[in-house]
């Protein structure tokens, strides 16, 4: 396993876990005393070395052929770190459209942070992102090789700024520092096109819409959704088979928007045969298969990753601003609620085998919402249903989830599903439950906030944009 080591003089229990999650996708985080570098360095497997704080030297024999190093905070070798700007709200811009550092992410950011600019005294460096202060161009992250110097990040929060985050990770990969060099867009295919305005012609939009993608191929054994296919987008060859569809020596990644019980296989066939692969929500529909298809992708190096789509809601983006900037304080229960009185769909959504159930269905995005709130797994669940009205499908009426954390707390509600009130028919219009209610013990919020009213979460339409499909976004980091 790839291991990153990290060396910080500002190392608190919030710092430690920030510096968690932003190098974890690039390697196994190690903490280690400057002391112990050089000796760690020998190991097979370490990929990068970031250097974190006032003070965090780099030790000069952690820059070596291989190895990437990020000083956070400290400096190196030509590029020094200048006094730091009061904390506020910064706007950073890209300084290059061309630097693979910067590659497909959003010209421009805002975060709330302080700015120690950095400063070059090497022509080895070149500027990565700038900070307009008081109407002077400041230096906030600078790269040269191999390594890269970053002046923003101070803030905990901070590091888990979208192109920030990117920003630094990308640098903690020794492939992707040093000069730009020219690359294909990847080629895209569908599978599982679906009906007029589905998931196919939602995916094929934002593909066309976001620099580095090209969309080529989709795959529908339905003769009219893939005509649909061709009218949509002109650029697309359709497949009436999923065999086709790998065969395609032009499909680089595969998006998979079929029905859950499929996808544990599809996805096996797609990476043993060397594509990248995106599935929708849930992922499959066991931990077994879960485990072959992680294990499947790491041995041939291949993306992949689970198309969440609800993680940019409007009302759980303001929610986790809420809980990340401690407006509650540490948070001890979160309940989260969907539900209605109307007749479950009649769409194999409402069959459990073959979309595993409403745990599976919606409930995914719910325990997907908490799991991002509290940071880590619960340590035990509990669920449980019942069915007494719809019995022509096979999901339950109704179904009620709990988490509990580590200190014994109930960490979450979910009640993903429609549902009549006990005691009332399934047409009565009874009082729902907010969609949100999170609880922590600040008094300056009144402990709990509540918003939104229940029932199924309208899905709100977004202009095509870089932005509108964050897992394209995240397989091209």
């Amino acid at each position: 396993m790839k291991t990153v080591l990290v060396v910080s003089t500002r190392l608190t229990p919030s710092r430690r876990a920030a510096l968690h999650r932003l190098v974890e996708p690039e390697g196994r985080p190690e903490f280690v005393s400057p002391e112990e570098v050089v000796g760690r360095l020998a190991g097979a497997h370490v990929v990068a070395v970031l250097f974190d704080g006032p003070g965090a030297a780099v030790h000069q024999d952690a820059v070596r052929p291989g190895v990437a190093v990020v000083a956070l905070g400290c400096e190196l070798g030509g590029a020094t770190i200048g006094e730091g700007l009061p904390a506020g709200e910064i706007v950073a811009r890209v300084a290059r459209a061309d630097d693979p550092l910067t590659a497909r992410v959003d010209p421009e950011m805002a975060l709330v942070d302080v700015l120690t600019p950095v400063v070059v005294t090497d022509d080895v460096f070149h500027p990565v992102l700038t900070v307009s202060y008081r109407f002077v161009d400041r230096l906030a992250v600078v790269a040269g090789g191999r390594a890269v110097v970053c002046g923003l990040g101070h803030l905990d929060h901070a590091l888990a700024d979208p192109v920030l985050a990117t920003v630094l990770r990308r640098a903690l990969r020794p492939t992707t520092t040093g000069p730009a060099t020219p690359f294909r867009a990847l080629g895209v295919g569908i599978i599982g096109y679906g009906p007029y305005g589905g998931m196919g012609f939602i995916h094929g939009t934002a593909v066309t819409a976001t620099p580095g993608l090209e969309l080529v191929a989709a795959c529908d054994r339905d003769d009219g959704r893939r005509k649909a296919a061709e009218q949509d987008f002109a650029s697309v060859r359709s497949h009436a088979t999923i065999e086709e569809l790998v065969a395609d020596d032009a499909v680089d990644l595969a998006i998979v928007a079929l029905p859950p019980v499929s996808h544990a296989g599809v996805a096996m066939t797609l990476l043993r045969a060397g594509k990248h692969v995106v599935l929708e929500k849930p992922l499959c529909l066991a931990v077994a298969d879960a485990d072959a298809l992680i294990a499947e992708a790491s041995t041939g190096d291949r993306m992949f990753t689970v198309h969440q789509s609800r993680r940019w809601d409007q009302d759980f983006r303001a929610l986790r601003r809420a809980v990340e900037g401690g407006l509650l304080g540490e948070v001890f229960n979160i309940e989260t609620f969907v539900g209605g009185f109307e007749h479950p769909c009649r769409a194999w959504h409402s069959e459990d085998t073959v979309s595993g159930g409403t745990a599976y269905d919606w409930g995914s995005h719910h325990v997907d919402w908490i799991l991002q709130l509290l940071g880590s797994a619960p340590v035990a669940v509990t669920a449980n249903g019942h069915k007494r009205v719809w019995h022509d499908v096979t999901n339950v009426d109704q179904l009620r989830c709990g988490c509990s954390g580590t200190t014994g707390v109930r960490r979450s509600s979910c009640r993903p599903t429609w549902l009549p009130c006990a005691g009332q028919s399934s047409t009565s219009r009874a009082p729902r439950a907010p969609s949100w209610a999170t609880t922590g013990p600040s008094p300056s919020s009144g402990s709990t906030l509540r918003w939104g009213t229940s029932g199924r979460p309208p899905i709100t339409p977004r202009p095509p944009s870089t932005s509108s499909w964050p897992a394209t976004r995240a397989a091209r980091a």
